[in-house]
């Protein structure tokens, strides 16, 4: 059993001392695993006396981790575990703050979220209510994440020293990074005593983190095109995950293999079409090319403020896919007997032949009674000569009347009548969106095909 597994296990069954060794020797071996800082910090609240303010430090780390790898439920599981050791530190504005903060991420269908906020904050509110507090937190940690390097040597640090087991805590040094790349300490006050000559563990925490890659994105009317200038980047070690909402891109950094790059926008400013979209890693850049969804769309930013909504998306009408289907219409096969096409009506198939000569047809001239038996002797070739060949529709009379259903349709229907018939590769074609939107139209086999 590995040690995140042995963890878990023991987790279970209330054993926090075990728990702790054994997610401090999985991060030992995983240093910048979200997952690992979020049980170990759990743990840590268990302990028998508990350790909150080391539950805060993992739950801070495990919100650095997953903005590393821009992964939005890790943030806000981690956020949570933020919340509850802040709480448990008396800390109740900070906790309220960080709580508040998460709400606008929570997914709107998610009910036993919204009713572990709802108990958190009746809790904080009932506290503040009798001890009142002024916030000294911000939304997200103020600090960075220590490379690989240095998070494993604070790590085996604290594993030698006992802290995993609760003894001699006060004796270990769990050590952060500022925004400034230098060490402050959650246990001790920075030493105000003339630095010694011998040499520490702590040496490789000095080390100036490498340095970040510079990053730029411009657009057009069909993508957002992001690049990042990094030189020497391995190919097969670039991991890059491109979301409908968000954009994350890692690799190891190429002057210290020890330490990785991470750029993540979550969300974007506007939704894209992650199938249309790209990725390209060159010898002096890494470029990603975002097809938009909304063609034509200006971004004002790269990153937006605020979640994006997914299931309220409303498909774009794509030109290529509306031009297909129009080519196809005015191009119709002449078959020996009028055909019977494919309908998503409950009703069955219709002669679509037929109503389109009927709604393209000129309204017949009355004749006198001598001259209509003449009439009906050739009613078939006027049913023909009769269409109205001065219509903006006019043509052939199917061309026509699709072009007139198309035309005069509203958004919805338009929309159907495109994904219809392109998902169907042409053989179906649909006005009713509440019924194509939800599902992929399957391509209608003939009965040729059928049998």
């Amino acid at each position: 059993m590995d040690h995140a597994s042995a963890g878990a296990k023991a987790l279970a069954v209330s054993d926090a001392k075990t728990a702790v060794e054994e997610y401090t020797k999985a991060l030992i071996e995983n240093p910048t695993s979200p997952d690992y800082f979020i049980q170990r910090s759990t743990a840590f609240g268990r302990l028998n006396p508990p350790r909150h303010d080391l539950a805060l430090q993992d739950a801070e780390f495990g919100v650095l981790a997953g903005q590393k790898r821009g992964k939005r439920d890790k943030i806000q599981a981690a956020q949570q575990r933020r919340v509850v050791a802040l709480y448990n530190l008396e800390r109740y504005a900070d906790a309220k703050l960080v709580l508040d903060s998460m709400k606008r991420w929570r997914p709107t269908n998610s009910k036993p979220q919204e009713m572990e906020h709802n108990m958190w904050q009746s809790k904080i509110d009932g506290k503040l209510k009798t001890k009142p507090q002024e916030a000294t937190v911000t939304e997200y940690p103020s600090t960075s994440l220590p490379n690989e390097r240095t998070m494993t040597n604070l790590l085996e640090k604290q594993l030698q020293n006992g802290t995993a087991s609760n003894q001699n805590e006060k004796d270990v040094e769990v050590q952060m990074v500022d925004d400034g790349g230098k060490e402050r300490s959650t246990t001790e006050q920075p030493s105000t005593t003339a630095p010694t000559t011998s040499t520490t563990e702590s040496t490789p925490a000095t080390v100036a983190p490498p340095q970040n890659f510079r990053h730029e994105w411009y657009q057009n009317n069909q993508n957002v095109i992001v690049t990042i200038y990094a030189k020497g980047v391995q190919k097969d070690k670039v991991e890059v995950d491109i979301e409908e909402d968000s954009i994350s891109v890692t690799f190891p950094h190429p002057s210290d293999p020890s330490s990785s790059f991470n750029l993540s926008f979550d969300p974007l400013y506007a939704l894209i079409d992650p199938s249309a979209s790209k990725s390209q890693v060159m010898s002096t850049k890494i470029e990603l090319t975002l097809a938009k969804a909304a063609q034509g769309q200006k971004w004002a930013n790269i990153e937006g403020s605020a979640p994006l909504k997914k299931s309220e998306a409303a498909p774009t009408e794509d030109a290529s896919a509306q031009a297909a289907m129009m080519s196809s219409i005015q191009q119709p096969p002449a078959p020996a007997a009028a055909p019977s096409y494919p309908t998503s009506s409950k009703t069955g198939p219709k002669n679509w032949d037929k109503l389109a000569s009927d709604l393209t047809k000129k309204p017949k001239k009355s004749t006198p009674k001598s001259e209509k038996h003449d009439e009906d002797e050739d009613d078939s070739d006027a049913d023909d000569a009769e269409v109205d060949d001065d219509s903006d529709f006019g043509g052939d009379a199917v061309d026509g009347f699709f072009k007139k259903l198309y035309a005069g349709a509203d958004p919805d229907t338009k929309r159907a009548m495109m994904k219809s018939f392109t998902e169907s590769n042409g053989t179906a074609l649909s006005t009713n969106w509440s019924d194509v939107g939800k599902k992929k139209v399957e391509e209608v086999k003939s009965r040729d095909e059928e049998n």
